[in-house]
């Protein structure tokens, strides 16, 4: 039985924490250590942790153990170590250890052996090691292991090793690197490596000399998570070394999902991309980089919008008077004379059409904002409802990893596929009745996407539907979605949004709703490519479902 975990459904990677900040992150995240490794930093003790989500298994994690005591701890919970690391010299050696109640899992763990004592366990449990962690005794180099029976793979371990060796290890064995630990020497730094070549070997990848920015970045490049990760001094500089094997992401067509990734990836240079799309009441069925952050640039008007539509809704009272689509929107103050005296970003924007200047009907407002992306407009709705006010909303919808740090145009902002999906969820289905959803969709740019109806068109054909279906489908669907560009010294393109197609159920037509998205975030300057069309990556996850739409019409009674 493998000891190390695989990815499920949730990860986050720390340093530098003290162990009060860990249990915290623990806490926060209802998460377990997958790996830890302790360092001092100065007469501070702080750790490296990977955090997986909990799975009901009960776990338990301390430090500053000695190696009796990691026994004595093993036997109180009847658990076994996942993973240990020792810090510290001489005497002062003390062990981190992480332990989980796992009833079947046969292991073996020792420490203060040599690297003679350590292969001959090996040797006599024909076990492949879970966790190798080096420590200096003032009388040697010594090793503290957890291990495992081999079962059919292969497995070696080696110490001493400079990252140059790793690689030369890797191609002697033709097998995977599985664990790393680094260590000091009065030569440099050294590693501590275990090498596997499981029957099935799945995708994996390791860097070293990395930065944690550099880690996360290969991460959301790579669709990855670390499973095992060490830490150094390069100089005065912090170091990481890493493990990573693929996310699972969730998909009904794993075909598809390879396309769309492949459709992406060949849009930009440099940066990461990300897509998500869920059935509302039902599951996700495709979904890469989901839950990462990114900038959304003018899709953040979305929740500036759901907030004002609401307030009418509520006829809201602001300054002694009922908020309605005819209210006016005021220059906020202390910003100067607009179009052409504005001071403070983004009023500053010289734009001299008519219908984008303010003060304006709240209706006229919207309309610049979401269909012609007007940042001015924007703020001034944002600044009159309340900027807290608007934040909230985002609070209310679940939107918990949505920051608004600033103007649309002004400011890098931060949200996450999930979390539009959940604003455009809840203003499809309560949020807003019904007289308002129709009024968003009408303010908003609530046209269907032509490259949904283009697929549409395709597929009818095929099925021998007649030549006027496409029209009445398109007239059958509801869409609104927001897109999101910026190009500085990085660029980055997103669209959000909702989508309702007919489907054709017991001889009546019904609609099927979802919510989607896609991004490019951090492309390098100038390399988002020309004719990049989010729309059409939306339309791509949405094809298998058209299909099935399409389908109910062959198969069906229904007449549209």
């Amino acid at each position: 039985m493998p000891m190390k975990e695989a990815y499920t459904g949730g990860w986050w990677l720390y340093s530098g924490l003290t162990a009060d900040q860990l249990g915290a992150k623990l806490s926060e995240h209802d998460a377990h250590i997958s790996d830890i490794e302790a360092f001092m930093d100065g007469n501070i003790l702080r750790f490296s942790a990977i955090l997986l989500k909990n799975r009901n298994t009960s776990h338990w994690w301390y430090f500053g153990l000695t190696g009796d005591q990691v026994g004595a701890k093993l036997g109180e919970h009847g658990a076994v170590p996942t993973s240990l690391c020792a810090y510290g010299q001489g005497s002062n050696v003390r062990f981190a250890v992480v332990m989980q109640k796992r009833p079947e899992q046969g292991y073996w763990w020792y420490f203060g052996l040599t690297a003679d004592e350590l292969g001959a366990k090996f040797g006599e449990h024909d076990a492949m090691p879970v966790e190798i962690t080096p420590y200096d005794t003032g009388a040697g180099l010594r090793f503290a292991a957890i291990m495992v029976p081999r079962g059919t793979s292969g497995s070696w371990w080696y110490f001493g090793q400079k990252a140059a060796d790793i690689g030369e290890r890797l191609n002697e064995t033709d097998g995977q690197l599985d664990l790393i630990r680094s260590y000091p020497t009065h030569d440099g730094n050294r590693y501590v490596i275990a090498i596997k070549k499981p029957a099935s070997p799945p995708a994996w990848w390791w860097y070293f000399g990395q930065s944690i920015d550099d880690i996360f970045t290969n991460a959301r490049i790579n669709g990855t998570y670390v499973s095992d990760l060490t830490t150094y001094l390069e100089g005065s500089n912090r170091r990481y070394a890493c493990v990573m094997h693929p996310r699972t992401f969730a998909t009904t067509n794993p075909a598809q999902h390879a396309k769309i990734r492949d459709m992406l990836g060949a849009s930009h240079t440099g940066g990461w991309h990300g897509f998500y799309l869920r059935r509302i009441g039902g599951h996700v069925i495709q979904a890469f980089n989901e839950t990462t952050v990114f900038d959304p640039a003018s899709a953040m008007k979305s929740l500036v919008y759901a907030h004002a539509m609401r307030a009418v809704q509520d006829k809201q009272t602001i300054g002694n008077a009922v908020v309605t689509l005819n209210t006016t929107i005021p220059v906020p103050p202390g910003i100067g004379s607009l179009p052409t005296q504005g001071t403070d970003c983004p009023f500053d924007e010289v734009n001299t059409a008519a219908a984008d200047q303010i003060p304006c009907a709240l209706s006229t407002a919207m309309e610049s904002m979401m269909q012609r992306s007007r940042n001015a407009t924007t703020e001034a709705i944002r600044r009159y409802f309340g900027i807290a006010a608007v934040a909230a909303t985002a609070a209310e919808f679940g939107m918990g990893n949505t920051r608004h740090n600033g103007p649309t145009g002004c400011a890098r902002n931060e949200s996450t596929l999930v979390d539009f999906g959940k604003l455009y969820e809840r203003c499809s289905n309560g949020y807003l009745d019904a007289t308002h959803w129709q009024a968003f969709q009408t303010h908003a740019l609530g046209q269907p996407l032509n490259e949904v109806v283009d697929i549409c068109r395709t597929l009818a054909t095929a099925a021998g539907l007649p030549s006027s279906f496409g029209n009445a489908y398109r007239a059958q669907m509801l869409s609104v979605h927001k897109g999101g560009r910026g190009a500085d010294s990085i660029e980055k393109k997103c669209v959000v949004g909702y989508i309702a197609i007919p489907f054709c159920e017991n001889g009546h037509v019904t609609r099927r709703d979802y919510v989607y998205g896609v991004f490019v975030d951090y492309a390098d300057s100038g390399k988002i490519d020309d004719g990049f069309n989010q729309n059409l990556i939306a339309a791509e996850m949405l094809r298998d479902e058209i299909e099935a739409s399409v389908a109910s019409f062959v198969s069906g009674t229904c007449t549209i």
